[in-house]
């Protein structure tokens, strides 16, 4: 599964979204292809590793992407990602 949040006004593009599982290839693609597009993208994972190697990947062709570690079944994970996502 995957999830996306926008944060922004919707003009032409999106500014800013987050994708989840991005161990997943829909998620990465996702998250890749919009950042293609010009959007800002927040990447997480429950893993730390999962989160680096996409940001990593992603970074290395140059798209604007950051990411960080988040366990959407925790309420205080999912709430600090919010905050991230919207700053």
């Amino acid at each position: 599964m995957f999830g996306l949040i926008q944060t922004h006004s919707y003009a032409q593009t999106l500014n800013r979204i987050k994708t989840t599982t991005i161990k997943y290839r829909i998620g990465y693609a996702i998250a890749r292809r919009l950042a293609q597009e010009g959007a800002h993208v927040v990447m997480s994972s429950r893993k730390q590793e999962n989160v680096q190697k996409a940001v990593e990947k992603l970074q290395a062709e140059k798209l604007n992407v950051s990411g960080m570690v988040c366990h959407v079944g925790k309420s205080d994970q999912r709430s600090r990602l919010i905050t991230e996502v919207c700053n």
